[in-house]
């Protein structure tokens, strides 16, 4: 029984020892304060559509 409890806890710690700062760093990134284009992508069944800012 010692094993399995072994097996389970340690790749679940370093599972939570990569997920919790990759996840504060995904957070971080996610958020531009100032961005330098804004593109709006619409998805058609069958086509794309793009949508520039108007700052080009």
């Amino acid at each position: 029984a010692t094993i399995e409890i072994i097996w389970t806890s340690i790749p679940a710690l370093i599972l939570l020892i990569v997920a919790i700062p990759s996840f504060a760093l995904l957070y971080s990134m996610d958020e531009v304060i100032d961005p330098i284009i804004t593109l709006k992508v619409i998805g058609s069944q069958w086509y794309w559509s793009y949508e520039y800012s108007d700052n080009l």
